[in-house]
């Protein structure tokens, strides 16, 4: 179900939290680091960014509060994860 989520999320483009002034993945684990979905932290970032969809929002967020806690704490190494390869395919390489 974690996978399901994830896809669903990053084919979400109104989802990218942060959009291009930050990295969405440490937005999502903001979101998602404690047991249950930090909804005052996304209800703060959609005052900021009112464009931003606040319902598909607010349902991902009830979505990984159904989620039991090794599919949460899978759904955050698949973050980590999908951070860690997009920062390194974004790397510069030392020969440039």
């Amino acid at each position: 179900m974690a996978e399901r989520l994830a896809a669903r999320l990053k084919a979400e483009p109104a989802l990218r939290l942060l959009g291009p002034e930050g990295d969405p993945h440490l937005a999502w684990l903001d979101l998602l680091w404690g047991p249950r979905f930090d909804r005052e932290q996304a209800l703060q970032m959609l005052a900021r960014q009112p464009a931003l969809d606040g319902a598909r929002l607010l349902a991902a967020g009830e979505r990984f509060d159904t989620l039991g806690r090794a599919e949460q704490q899978g759904l955050r190494r698949l973050i980590v994860r999908h951070h860690m390869l997009h920062r390194i395919g974004h790397a510069t390489h030392p020969a440039d």
